[in-house]
This record gives C-alpha cells, structure tokens and sequence, in this order.
C-alpha cells in the first residue's frame, strides 16, 4: 500500500516539474498584528510562508540546507504613513550564500516570481 501511494506521489512530482508554469502556495500565515495586542498595539500585519515544494526541491537536491529559507517568508502590513507594505528577502540574496549554481539559478526564478507577486496596491520592499 505504501509503495503505491509512493508511486502515485512520484508520478505527480514528475507531472508537475514538467509542467512550465510555476505556482505558489501559503503554506501557513501568522497573524502578527494579534500578536502585538498583547503588548496592546493594535495593528494589521500577517506574515505568509509561500513556495513551491517541487521549486524548492530543486534546490535541496543539491544543498540540503536551502530548505532553511524554503519556504520564502513574506509580510504584509499597514504603516500609518505609506499604506499597505509588501516586504520580502530577496530569494537569491538568501540562496546565493551556498554558491552553488544550480541553487542560484532557481533562486533568481524566484525573485522574478516573488516580484511579479508583489505588483498591488502597497509599497514593496525587498531586501
């Protein structure tokens, strides 16, 4: 039963890498403005884990410890002054400490994604 629940998986991970268009998923949020109610600030801000587990195993197959920065972390929240804020680590700023080609390539993907992702109503920063 096992083996074949892992050969349904595989030939799901070999459809998906062969597909060309890259989606991405939350895989959780955190609400950290409800957080900051317990020190009594009120404020609007939610970070999201969001990523591709076929993207980032593209990665960890070749450097087991990208998988600290997969998924990418992104937040959202309002600032008083300008609005609504995107913010977000660049993804081949955090890849690219592994030197490794491969990673990087993929990782540069990313920032192209993570970019087009960002397009709306609010102010984006990366870093």
């Amino acid at each position: 039963m096992l083996q074949a629940l892992i050969g349904r998986i595989n030939a799901g991970a070999r459809l998906a890498a062969a597909a060309t268009v890259v989606m991405i998923a939350i895989f959780l949020f955190r609400d950290h403005g409800g957080l900051l109610k317990i020190i009594g600030h009120s404020s609007k801000a939610v970070q999201y884990d969001i990523g591709n587990p076929l993207t980032a195993s593209k990665m960890t197959r070749h450097q087991l410890a990208a998988g600290l920065y997969a998924p990418l972390r992104v937040i959202l929240y309002e600032d008083e002054t300008v609005g609504s804020i995107f913010e977000y680590d660049r993804p081949s700023s955090l890849f690219g400490q592994f030197d490794d080609e491969q990673v990087t390539v993929v990782a540069r993907g990313l920032d192209a994604l993570t970019r087009a992702s960002s397009v709306g109503p609010w102010l984006t920063i990366v870093r």
